[in-house]
């Protein structure tokens, strides 16, 4: 019988092969140390076929095979990152304070450009074009490091975290430890004259941000064709912030949306003033990712039950959860220690301003002796691991007195917690709490894996592939997840916008097979996609390969494609 919440095919996740880390090297090989709870170490050129790694203060070039996509035991180049000046000190490892926090690859203007991100504080970028003249040769020793000239470098002040290229206007923004983000415009793009520097026009000039209250993992600018001079620039910080950096005004000027899970919510409408979740020393709300996402991705659907791929969304003032949704994908409930892959039936809870957890019907408790005199919101049972799911909150305020934004970008937002997903209506004048519902997703990746701490449960890995309409977002815990984003404009309800934009579950990775065969190999580094060799210059919906890459250096790798459909011709129109 046909499943009437997923009547149209989902994009085709394939296996394509596993490479265990101990298999690709040999005897005499010893594998390059890599760093650990950093954020993504690999990327995968958009151009040609070549994968990078980052391995502690050095970046290892491979070219993967085809079809099986398998990485050598030894790269063709070893890319040595100088030092902007001697004596910087490190964050996380005292002892190589020049290791790699992130890579980024992307397009900076027409040529594509890896930017890296080190823990003392500098940041290098290099054009790929300029990698590829470092040829191998005959005389080239297979440990030796090659020095290529890099475009950028400079040093922010303290340990650099996030990374965004605006491809248009030749923008790069850096996010530091110093808990500002610095905006560099290059060369002769006309945004630069648009934007609030002094001086004027200079080669290089630079936009720095005020502190924004705490550190900032992610930073991204607006790709879509939107923001054509990258006003915009999303900043998520560990405390559950959303900050909307308008760089065209001055004052400094932005709009700070609070949205994330927490036990100790009250009101729905406000983040709450006392974190009192079990991990609340672990940043359980840090924000990881937040990315404009172009509403041409969005696969139309008529039916709401079938853009998010359930009929059984919990709704509220401001959130639809669709989190129920995990239950119905391969390895959304395959639960170790539990018989039948399934939790017992969800049971009622509630929680108080103490952080005192009542369960009506159920056994789990927080504090059984505490108790509150005000009552929060209601929650429940997470049906995946059997655990309290904590209720959702929706906050929003304003830097610069009452005014709004202007935004002209129109875009969705996807906004990604610690373990929570959630994507937010296009922002207007009227600013984004006036655009209802946000699309909520606890804990997509969730199993009873005691194996794997908590502190380590963090979704910060995501790759975009607009032409297929996908999203992939992945933990450092090893898992990944595949949504397809939809739109609907089929709705009950008359004051929503239309259409209202969301996403469904699709694929869990690794498989459930490959789970069960001791494929997921403990930590993971990073994920990095890219079409197929033989695609990288083809025009169209093309195949693209997306590789999983863990810390003893396995790799599992993924073919990811689309069937064409007649009446879905919106993705086909973009321009990549």
């Amino acid at each position: 019988m046909e499943d009437r919440r997923r009547p149209f095919q989902e994009v085709s996740v394939r296996s394509i092969v596993g490479h265990k880390g101990a298999e690709r090297f040999e005897h005499d090989d010893k594998p390059k140390r890599v760093c650990d709870w950093r954020v993504n170490l690999t990327a995968l050129s958009k151009k040609c076929n070549l994968f990078f790694i980052a391995c502690s203060e050095e970046i290892h070039i491979h070219r993967p095979t085809f079809p099986e996509q398998r990485l050598s035991s030894k790269p063709i180049l070893k890319l040595r990152l100088p030092v902007s000046r001697p004596g910087l000190q490190g964050y996380l490892d005292p002892h190589n304070p020049h290791s790699v926090n992130r890579v980024l690859l992307d397009f900076l203007g027409h040529e594509e450009a890896l930017l890296v991100a080190c823990d003392d504080g500098d940041v290098i970028g290099f054009f790929v074009k300029d990698i590829l003249k470092q040829e191998p040769h005959a005389a080239t020793a297979p440990d030796d490091v090659c020095s290529v000239r890099p475009f950028f470098h400079l040093n922010v002040g303290r340990s650099a975290w996030g990374l965004a290229i605006h491809s248009e206007a030749r923008l790069i923004a850096v996010s530091a430890n110093t808990r500002k983000v610095t905006v560099f415009a290059l060369a002769l793009s006309l945004s630069a004259e648009s934007l609030a520097l002094n001086p004027p026009r200079t080669y290089e000039m630079k936009l720095e941000s005020k502190d924004m209250g705490d550190n900032i993992p992610s930073i991204h600018f607006n790709n879509t064709g939107l923001d054509r001079k990258g006003q915009w620039l999303l900043c998520g910080t560990i405390a559950g912030h959303v900050i909307v950096w308008d760089t065209h005004r001055t004052p400094f000027y932005a709009e700070t949306l609070s949205v994330g899970s927490c036990f100790g919510v009250v009101h729905e409408v406000q983040q709450p003033d006392q974190c009192t979740c079990i991990d609340q020393h672990g940043y359980p709300h840090a924000i990881w990712n937040s990315v404009f996402l172009d509403p041409r991705s969005f696969k139309y659907t008529r039916r709401i039950e079938v853009a998010l791929g359930t009929p059984k969304k919990e709704q509220s003032t401001s959130f639809w959860d669709i989190s129920a949704s995990k239950l119905d994908i391969p390895g959304g409930q395959k639960l170790l220690g539990s018989p039948d892959g399934r939790p017992p039936l969800s049971a009622i809870v509630s929680i108080d301003n103490t952080g005192a957890i009542v369960v009506i019907d159920g056994e789990w408790n927080h504090d059984d002796d505490s108790t509150g005199e005000e009552e929060g919101e209601p929650i429940g049972i997470d049906r995946a691991t059997d655990q309290p799911s904590p209720p959702f909150y929706l906050g929003q305020e304003f830097s610069d007195g009452d005014r709004t934004p202007s935004s002209d970008s129109h875009c969705p937002v996807l906004i990604v917690a610690k373990r929570d997903l959630f994507l937010v209506q296009p922002l207007t004048s009227e600013g984004w709490c006036r655009r209802l519902p946000v699309i909520a997703f606890h804990d997509p990746l969730a199993q009873n894996q005691t194996q794997f701490p908590k502190s380590r449960d963090r979704i910060c890995f995501i790759e975009q592939i607009p032409e297929l309409g996908v999203v992939i977002v992945a933990s450092s815990i090893g898992r990944a997840a595949v949504i397809t984003l939809t739109q609907s404009d089929e709705l009950d309800e008359e004051d929503l916008p239309k259409p209202v934009y969301g996403f469904r579950l699709d694929h869990l990775l690794p498989f459930p097979e490959q789970e069960k065969d001791g494929w997921r190999r403990g930590w993971m580094l990073g994920i990095a996609a890219s079409p197929l060799q033989g695609m990288l210059d083809a025009e169209g919906v093309r195949r693209w390969r997306l590789m999983l890459y863990y810390a003893d250096h396995t790799v599992l790798a993924y073919e990811i494609g689309k069937i064409r459909e007649p009446q879905n011709q919106g993705v086909e129109a973009l321009v990549i």
